[in-house]
């Protein structure tokens, strides 16, 4: 127990906190909000990326279409 209170002021201390009221369960908290929100951002960055490229192809198809018949 004495190294999880150790680890807690060391945290703390890292991140310029208080210890006396640095809670691990608040650090933790924070840390998996910040990986749900890159993990969705993440998703959202690869869907965002196969409607472009889609999109993309179709245009430049086309684009060259044109220019091969005009």
């Amino acid at each position: 127990m004495k190294q999880v209170e150790t680890l807690r002021v060391e945290l703390a201390a890292y991140y310029c906190e208080d210890e006396s009221t640095f809670l691990l369960d608040d650090a933790f908290k924070v840390i998996r909000a910040f990986c749900d929100k890159l993990q969705k951002a993440t998703k959202v960055r690869a869907f965002l990326l196969s409607v472009f490229s889609s999109t993309f192809h179709i245009v430049h198809n086309f684009v060259f279409f044109l220019s091969a018949v005009y």
